[in-house]
């Protein structure tokens, strides 16, 4: 019985940002429910179907990341930014990868239209008192006392009469972050930086703490040159810092479904690898390991030996026995084939009752040997087959050993043609594909 697949660490509910994964197709793995109210549909309902089809990120870009990563060159490290259909929304794109770094989707996070909106704030910032959301102050650098504009108060939530400090410059900034607004002013007096920019939380009329930046210059100097006063205008970047946190804990979901999606891919590699009923490697692992197994053996002089097995009589024994004995047995064979290995050894269920092994490293006289003790271990088993004239459970296989310049389909029909022979002279046979025409004796 295949084990369930293990749940997931986290859900994309827990995401606060619209967020959606996709396979290297481009078609929906999950999304969470910010990502379904987006776009007006049901999350249960989205997996399989292709984003473009939605219509939901611009073609041009998401077609190209997709082409990028499906021809195995992934996008740049640096999220790729693209338009949706939406007016003023963005979608970061960024490759999810498995446990070897090879990219297996795209994970698409939609950004709040404020994450935009900020760099052109900070752009069109200037020191003019009527810019929204801003405030000038000038701080006297020699009595360190501290002049604000009204505007201050009203992003803080005090009203103009209200007393909210005594004019000492740092007296509102979190206690936290008075070291680095103390620090920009001193690297600004000591000539080490042009320009003061510090970014602080300031104390809320209700208690919170909120984000501002400050930039400022030095205005006036003494008659030595020594800075007196430093102008500077302050505007509040709470929603930014707010977003900055929400990307940054989007991104860390983001590296964990990464691993999640590289987890889920391998167990589903490893599942459709695997024979459901004995447990081995299937015909689409075989076919996978036995050409790439040739093609280095043919570079190299280690020698490859392909063993196949077939259980003799296997049908009577099914219809005499019923399907749960048959099925059974075919677990008894796979289990005696797998103790029988070496760890370097590739053994799989082929079809039906038919076995495949890969001995790498195993020539002829290996090769025998091991199909010998198969035969022997099987026979010990002492399992009745009334419809056998040998009236147990036996095999018969067929060997062949790679020879220079042999095609992997090559070495595959002599392997069959071996075991096919063996069959024919009476079964519970082991026969070896000679190098030459012929057959080696069976056994």
């Amino acid at each position: 019985m295949v084990e369930d697949t293990p749940k997931p660490l986290f859900t994309p509910s827990a995401i606060p940002l619209p967020l959606c994964l996709t396979d290297l197709r481009g078609h929906i793995v999950e999304v969470n429910e910010g990502f379904a109210v987006l776009v007006g549909a049901d999350a249960a309902g989205m997996a399989g179907r292709p984003m473009e089809a939605l219509g939901l990120v611009g073609s041009d870009v998401f077609r190209f990341a997709l082409e990028a990563l499906a021809s195995g060159v992934s996008p740049s490290a640096e999220p790729l930014s693209c338009l949706g259909r939406w007016a003023g929304r963005e979608a970061i794109l960024s490759v999810a990868r498995d446990r070897e770094g090879r990219p297996a989707g795209l994970v698409i996070l939609i950004l709040p239209a404020s994450a935009m909106q900020f760099a052109a704030q900070e752009r069109r910032a200037s020191f003019a008192m009527e810019s929204a959301g801003q405030w000038v102050w000038e701080l006297d650098l020699v009595s360190d006392m501290v002049w604000r504009s009204p505007g201050w108060q009203r992003a803080l939530g005090f009203g103009e009469v209200d007393s909210a400090d005594d004019a000492e410059p740092w007296s509102i900034v979190h206690p936290e972050d008075r070291s680095t607004a103390e620090g920009a002013v001193e690297k600004l007096v000591s000539g080490e930086a042009a320009m003061f920019e510090a970014t602080y939380r300031l104390r809320h009329r209700d208690g919170s703490w909120r984000w501002f930046l400050s930039r400022g210059r030095i205005v006036a100097r003494d008659a030595e040159g020594r800075p007196e006063r430093l102008l500077a205008t302050t505007i509040d970047v709470h929603r930014q810092k707010e977003t900055e946190a929400q990307l940054t804990q989007a991104m860390a979901e983001s590296a964990e479904i990464s691993r999640r999606l590289a987890e889920l891919n391998s167990q589903l590699t490893e599942l459709s690898d695997r024979d459901g009923l004995t447990s081995l490697a299937n015909r689409r692992a075989f076919e996978r390991e036995w050409r790439r197994q040739v093609g280095m053996a043919a570079e190299r002089p280690d020698a490859l030996s392909l063993l196949m097995i077939d259980v003799d009589y296997f049908k009577q024994y099914n219809d005499r026995m019923g399907h749960v004995a048959g099925d059974q047995c075919l677990r008894r064979v796979a289990a005696v084939l797998a103790r029988s290995s070496d760890p370097g050894d590739f053994v799989c269920r082929y079809g039906g009752e038919e076995f495949a092994v890969l001995l790498g490293g195993a020539g002829p006289a290996v090769a025998e040997a091991y199909a010998g003790r198969v035969m022997a271990t099987i026979e010990r088993l002492g399992e009745p087959h009334p419809d056998s004239p040998f009236g147990r459970l036996t095999v018969s296989i067929g060997v062949a050993t790679l020879e220079p310049g042999e095609t992997a389909d090559a070495l595959l029909q002599r392997a069959d043609d071996a075991l096919y022979a063996a069959k024919r002279g009476g079964r519970n046979s082991l026969q070896v594909a000679a190098s030459s025409s012929g057959w080696s004796a069976s056994a």
